[in-house]
């Protein structure tokens, strides 16, 4: 896939988005809310898997988001590292299938949400909004996949040796 880099100005936004975002507790507030929720069970009956995923959940933004300060508008490559891996291990030994990587997916969206309501905050410029809005889905979306992918190729490992 063609990676174009947004407009300077789009990159500008961003930058400021992305400081926005992690300035507001309500970010990880919501990302917790979400991933618990649609764990569900899985964490009601093991709270070491639900800090385990909130931790995790926290890192990836985290990792999105410097990788965004750092680049903006550039594509942020998967977060595959030990310690997302680690908790596909973790995952795959207490029983849960590939479905419950997928509490991620919540997590995406929970950000997603409060990044469209700092995007609108930056700016009121339609064009301006419309390429912020086009650049961070099409970075946040195609990182999740990528990290998904990469934790789901791990779970696959981890059970191909259970």
């Amino acid at each position: 896939m063609a990676w174009d880099p947004p407009s300077p100005r789009c990159a500008e936004l961003l930058a400021e988005g992305v400081r926005r975002l992690l300035e507001r507790p309500e970010t990880f507030t919501a990302v917790d809310d979400a991933v618990m929720a649609a764990a569900g069970p899985l964490v009601e009956r093991d709270p070491g898997l639900a800090e385990a995923l909130r931790a995790t959940d926290r890192a990836n933004v985290l990792y999105w988001a410097t990788a965004t300060l750092r680049e903006p508008g550039a594509r942020v490559p998967p977060n595959v590292g030990p310690e997302t891996l680690g908790i596909a291990r973790d995952m795959v030994r207490r029983g849960v299938d590939r479905a419950g990587v997928d509490v991620y997916r919540a997590g995406q969206n929970a950000v997603w949400r409060v990044w469209m309501a700092t995007a609108f905050e930056l700016t009121a410029d339609p064009a301006e909004l419309r390429e912020l809005l086009d650049v961070s889905a099409r970075s946040i979306f195609t990182f999740v996949e990528e990290t998904l992918a990469g934790i789901n190729a791990q779970v696959d490992r981890e059970r191909e040796q259970l």
